[in-house]
C-alpha cells in the first residue's frame, strides 16, 4: 500500500482541483450569462463542453501519475486517430455538423426551449428544442414523438422560430 500512497494522494489531488476548477469556471459562466442576458439552455451547452474538456485533462493527469509510458500512450493515441481519421473519412459531415454546432450556439436565434418549423420543400418538421448537442438538435413533437436532425441540416434549412413568447437568447431584455 505505501508503494502506491503518493500516486493515490496525487489522484485525489487532481480529482480536487478539477472539481475546484469546474466550480469557478462555471461561476464564471453563471455571471457571464447574468450579465449579457442569456438564458440557461445556452449555458447548459458550454458546461457540456467543459465537462468534456475537463475528462479528458483529468484522465490525461491520471495517465501522468499512474507512469503509463509515454510510448504507450503515443502507440495507443496514433492508434485511436487512425481510427477517428477513417470515421471522419467515412462520415465526413461530423466536421460540417461540429462546426454548425459553434454556429448555432453563438449566432443562432433559436435555443433550447423554442419552438420551430424547419422548413423544407418536400416535408416541414416542427417541434420544441430540447437539447442541442455536437452532431444533433433534438426536437419533440406535439405528440411527444423525439426527433433528431444533424446541425449542418439544421443551418441548411429555413427555420422559423415560432415561440414569440420569450425573446431571443442573443437579444437583451429592456
Amino acid at each position: 500500500m505505501e508503494l502506491y500512497s503518493t500516486q493515490i494522494l496525487e489522484t485525489v489531488a487532481v480529482l480536487l482541483a478539477s472539481a475546484v476548477a469546474r466550480r469557478i469556471i462555471v461561476a464564471a459562466i453563471k455571471a457571464a450569462q447574468r450579465k449579457y442576458s442569456y438564458g440557461n439552455p445556452r449555458t447548459t451547452v458550454i458546461v457540456k463542453i467543459l465537462d468534456f474538456l475537463l475528462f479528458f485533462i483529468i484522465v490525461g493527469g491520471f495517465l501522468s501519475i499512474w507512469g503509463v509510458e509515454r510510448s504507450e500512450l503515443i502507440f495507443f493515441l496514433s492508434s485511436m486517430l487512425t481510427i477517428l481519421g477513417i470515421a471522419f473519412f467515412a462520415q465526413w459531415s461530423i466536421l460540417s455538423n461540429i462546426t454548425s454546432t459553434t454556429i448555432i450556439f453563438f449566432a443562432h436565434p433559436a435555443g433550447i426551449g423554442d419552438k420551430v418549423k424547419i422548413l423544407d420543400v418536400e416535408f416541414a418538421v416542427e417541434g420544441t428544442i430540447i437539447d442541442i448537442g455536437l452532431f444533433f438538435i433534438i426536437l419533440q413533437g406535439e405528440d411527444g414523438s423525439v426527433l433528431s436532425i444533424p446541425n449542418n441540416l439544421f443551418m441548411q434549412k429555413a427555420v422559423v422560430r415560432e415561440d414569440r413568447s420569450r425573446p431571443s437568447s442573443k437579444t437583451k431584455e429592456a
